[in-house]
Order: C-alpha cells, then sequence, then structure tokens
C-alpha cells in the first residue's frame, strides 16, 4: 500500500489528481485520460469499493482503442473504418453482450475484424488500389500473401459490398 502511494506515476497520485477538481470521477472522465495502467488499477480499485458501477470493461474500452487505431489508417479510410468498427463490429458486441457475458476474449474477436479491415485497406493504399476497384484476383493476392488471420476480412468486405463501398 505505501509503495502505491508513493509512486509518482500510480494510481494515487492519478487520485488525487482527480480529486484536485470539484468534477466527479467518472467512467467517462477515466476514459478520457491517456491509457495507462495507473489508470485500469484505479478504475478497478472505485468499481470494487463501489465509488464506480460495474460495467463491461472490455466493451467499454473499444470506442477508445478504435480512435487511437484510425489514426494509423491512410486518411482515404479513416471514416470507412470507424464507421464499420462502430456501426457494425461494435453494435454487434453490445448486442451480445446485452444476450450474455461479454470477455476479453469477445473484445479481442472485435478488435481482430477491425484489425484485418485496416490491415486491408493499408495493403490497398500500398499497391495503389481503391475499395471500390478490388477484384478476386486481388483477395486471391491478399488472402495468400499472409497469414491465416486474413480471413477475417471477409466481414469487411461482406459489410463494405452491401454499401456499395466495394
Amino acid at each position: 500500500m505505501l509503495a502505491w502511494l508513493a509512486r509518482p506515476d500510480g494510481g494515487a497520485a492519478l487520485l488525487r489528481e482527480l480529486t484536485n477538481t470539484d468534477a466527479v470521477i467518472t467512467h467517462e472522465r477515466l476514459d478520457a485520460l491517456r491509457p495507462r495502467v495507473a489508470v485500469v488499477g484505479l478504475r478497478h480499485m472505485l468499481v470494487h469499493v463501489g465509488a464506480l458501477p460495474v460495467r463491461a470493461e472490455a466493451l467499454e474500452g473499444l470506442p477508445a482503442w478504435l480512435e487511437r487505431k484510425t489514426a494509423t489508417v491512410p486518411a482515404q479510410y479513416r471514416q470507412v473504418i470507424s464507421v464499420y468498427g462502430y456501426w457494425s463490429v461494435f453494435r454487434r458486441a453490445r448486442h451480445r453482450a446485452r444476450r450474455s457475458r461479454f470477455t476479453i476474449a469477445s473484445a479481442a474477436h472485435a478488435r481482430g475484424q477491425v484489425c484485418a479491415a485496416m490491415a486491408f485497406v493499408r495493403w490497398l493504399d500500398e499497391r495503389g488500389l481503391q475499395l471500390g476497384r478490388v477484384r478476386q484476383i486481388h483477395l486471391d493476392e491478399w488472402l495468400t500473401a499472409g497469414p491465416a488471420h486474413r480471413r477475417r476480412v471477409k466481414d469487411f468486405l461482406r459489410w463494405t459490398h452491401q454499401r456499395g463501398l466495394s
């Protein structure tokens, strides 16, 4: 406990910083902070003592993760990836979470689908290809040139096809 209190970058320092203002500490306020171990630890502690309500952290962390990740996507595809992530992958994840337990593995699956889509659009961009002009020969090249997890792009391609984007 003393070590936790003494760490200059730890949860206790973060808690002191957060309580120096009149603003209430909420999940949303913690979500707005730069992601780091101290934030995760403090959140767990505050939930454990009942100061914050319990929530599905694996699910709730997905939007912030997507926002950070879309910054690494070629500019012409950022909006497509963002919309796909929020309104297709994460919508289904929220639906699953309402029906049953949403685990860390569930979140990893959702992130994996979005990562496959991001990798695919980066691959297109590197080759000067446009999503709307992708043909079977390009998909075959994509699938055979890399690891098996590339097959996860199927959901993204189905989604883009349904919207007339590919």
